[in-house]
């Protein structure tokens, strides 16, 4: 996936905790879809993103409104660059 190695390249230090990893133990286990998927952004530093025809698909602008919520930093991917969009508040 092109937005991974973009991440991996200009983000060398974070882990990579991709949710389309997480989509079959979701779907087999019958649990909530915001308490399973909100809960990879609670164990989490900082939200990446990426939009899908230069918008943000409904899932992931309720995901990005979680992590602000929580004081998540947010990035945003823009062919090949990783851009800082709202700073950290939480400590």
């Amino acid at each position: 996936m092109f937005e991974l190695g973009v991440i991996r390249q200009r983000l060398p230090q974070f882990k990579i905790i991709n949710p389309k990893h997480y989509q079959k133990e979701y779907l087999q286990g019958g649990k909530n879809f915001e308490k399973f998927f909100y809960g990879l952004i609670d164990i989490s530093d900082a939200l990446i993103f990426s939009y899908y025809d230069a918008e943000a698909t409904e899932g992931v602008a309720n995901e990005v409104a979680y992590a602000i919520s929580k004081g998540y930093p947010i990035y945003t991917i823009r062919g090949m660059a990783v851009e800082l969009i709202i700073q950290a508040t939480r400590a």
